[in-house]
C-alpha cells in the first residue's frame, strides 16, 4: 500500500471516529430530552385527568336533540351544544343547569303551522344518559345538579 492510500483510508476511519463521538452527546440530550418530555406529558395527563373530573362532573353533552313532529324534524344538536357551551361558563365547573326557549330558532320550521317537540338526550359528565322532551313555547330546562354524585 502506498503512502496515499494509507493516508485515504486514515482519513477516513478518523471522519468515522469523529462522527461516532459526535453523536453521543447528541444521543445523551436526546434521552434526557424524551425522558423530561415523557415525565412532563405524564404530569399533564395527569392534571388533565384532575380537571376532567371536576370540569366533566356537570357538564352538559348532548348526545342527539330530534325538533319536530313524526317524520318532519330537524337536527338541533349543534345549536343546543354551543347554546350549552356559552351559558356554562368554562371557568365555573360547578354551573350545571341550562335552560333554552324551545321554538323555531333552534333549526328552523320542520312542520309548519303544527306544534313540535323537542325530543333530547344527554349526558352529564360522564354519567349516564339522559332524555327530555319538551313542545315547543316551552322551557328545555337540563339539569345536571340532581344527577351528579360526589366523587
Amino acid at each position: 500500500m502506498d503512502l496515499k492510500a494509507i493516508r485515504k483510508n486514515a482519513m477516513f476511519i478518523l471522519g468515522i471516529v469523529t462522527v461516532g463521538a459526535m453523536s453521543v452527546p447528541a444521543f445523551a440530550e436526546t434521552s434526557d430530552y424524551r425522558r423530561g418530555y415523557e415525565r412532563g406529558y405524564r404530569d399533564g395527563v395527569e392534571a388533565d385527568r384532575r380537571n376532567d373530573r371536576r370540569a366533566s362532573m356537570g357538564r352538559i353533552d348532548i348526545e342527539s336533540a330530534r325538533y319536530g313532529i313524526n317524520n318532519n324534524t330537524c337536527d338541533a344538536e349543534d345549536a343546543l351544544q354551543r347554546a350549552a357551551n356559552r351559558s356554562q361558563n368554562r371557568n365555573d365547573w360547578r354551573r350545571r343547569t341550562f335552560s333554552i326557549a324551545v321554538n323555531n330558532e333552534l333549526c328552523g320550521d320542520p312542520a309548519p303551522r303544527r306544534v313540535k317537540t323537542i325530543d333530547v338526550r344527554y349526558r352529564c359528565g360522564v354519567g349516564p344518559m339522559l332524555r327530555v322532551q319538551v313542545q315547543e313555547g316551552q322551557t328545555l330546562n337540563l339539569n345536571c345538579q340532581r344527577v351528579v354524585s360526589s366523587r
